[in-house]
């Protein structure tokens, strides 16, 4: 068990900061902040360990980031596996592209460890609550707190949406932006799956409506995570149909029991809010934007963006000023904006079948041609520490 604190604790004092969200994102800001020496609470609505769609992979980028927050033996500790090789497939095309600085790890466990590093690191923690922002009196916000029949609400100096996808703390600095023909996603987890599927492997699926991510976890269960077109969605079993369709179209090894799963989904996937701050109020990770999983950045995007916000709302929550809002929009923007336009360019290609598999066939023939989109994915270039001058 995570220690926690009682809504009653949670509404009885000032905090300096106040993170909605647990995931990967909200967790790794509070730590932060708290060894600053700042009061900060993190909320959450859902208890742990809890399920999340999510390939369950951890690329460069985020191993870099937990190392920068000096949590560089976090995924080690967990039993994370090596990662070395992409299995691409397009009907009968296929491509195999080595990998390297990314490892396969579970939601379940990396949420629970950093929420408890966020608790060791002195920020106080309160789980199965739903925490509503009301408005800014004075030097504070005002936040509604809703758990178990009961109410209150907390005084925070600063507020950080961290609260993913279908969270609405973000509003507060703008409106979510959601693209036209956004896919959906699904995931499930298998105890037991085909052999064909190894470990230190992603396999991934692309069909006329979607692709499909397979990976081993930790713990050896089969994450599937998929992306799919919201015009499959409809009657009982869609979900099972739509995966095992993609999986048959590219001969990829069938799955038994598709339909017994327990699927998750989430909105629309891609996604960008309009303004990532506000008068005391910064967005990160799913909560500032999402664009189509394909490329493994959600979890590497969301660490990184923890890491170069911290500096800035440690100041913050000590002195408020309007430009500090400012100064987020454009340090959140080097940060994202090349990585968006890569993972733009990959969603582009695959809404197009046809250009789809002219590519993967290419890269079968000539692995070499990936290493520069590989690298610009897996790696994380420039310290986050660069991002924030």
């Amino acid at each position: 068990m995570i220690p926690q604190v009682s809504i009653e604790e949670a509404t009885g004092v000032r905090w300096d900061a106040l993170v909605v969200g647990a995931g990967p994102a909200g967790s790794l800001a509070a730590r932060l902040l708290a060894r600053a020496g700042l009061a900060v609470l993190l909320v959450e609505k859902e208890r742990f360990p809890r399920r999340k769609v999510c390939g369950g992979c951890l690329n460069g980028r985020g191993l870099a980031a937990l190392a920068e927050a000096g949590l560089e033996a976090l995924p080690e500790r967990l039993g994370a596996a090596a990662l070395t090789e992409l299995r691409l497939a397009a009907g009968a095309r296929r491509a195999r592209l080595p990998l390297a600085s990314s490892v396969a790890l579970s939601r379940e466990a990396l949420d629970s460890e950093l929420a408890r590093e966020a608790v060791a690191g002195g920020a106080a923690l309160l789980t199965g609550t739903r925490a509503r922002p009301k408005q800014v009196e004075g030097d504070h916000w005002l936040v509604g707190l809703e758990t178990e029949g009961k109410t209150g609400v907390a005084r925070a100096g600063l507020l950080v949406a961290a609260d993913g996808l279908a969270g609405r703390t973000g509003e507060a600095a703008g409106p979510m932006h959601v693209a036209a023909g956004s896919r959906l996603g699904v995931g499930a987890t298998l105890a037991e799956a085909p052999a064909d599927y190894e470990a230190g492997v992603i396999y991934m699926a692309c069909g006329a409506g979607g692709y499909c991510g397979l990976t081993r976890m930790e713990d050896g269960r089969l994450d599937v995570a998929a992306a799919l077109d919201k015009r499959l969605a409809g009657g009982a079993g869609w979900i099972a149909k739509a995966v095992g369709g993609i999986l048959e179209s590219c001969g990829m090894p069938p799955i038994a029991g598709l339909d017994e799963l327990d699927w998750r989904g989430t909105p629309p996937l891609t996604r960008r809010r309009g303004r990532v701050a506000g008068e005391r109020v910064f967005c990160i990770g799913d909560a500032a934007g999402y664009i189509e999983p394909f490329t493994g950045e959600g979890m590497g995007l969301a660490l990184g963006s923890a890491v170069a916000l911290a500096p800035l709302a440690i100041e913050a929550a000590r002195e408020w000023r309007p430009e500090l809002a400012t100064s987020w929009e454009r340090r959140f923007d080097r940060l994202t904006g090349g990585r968006w336009r890569v993972c733009s360019a990959v969603a582009w290609t695959l809404r197009r079948p046809w250009l789809t598999g002219a590519l993967v066939g290419a890269l079968g023939r000539a692995p070499v041609l990936a290493r520069p989109l590989v690298r610009s994915i897996q790696l994380p270039g420039r310290s986050l520490g660069e991002v924030h001058t």
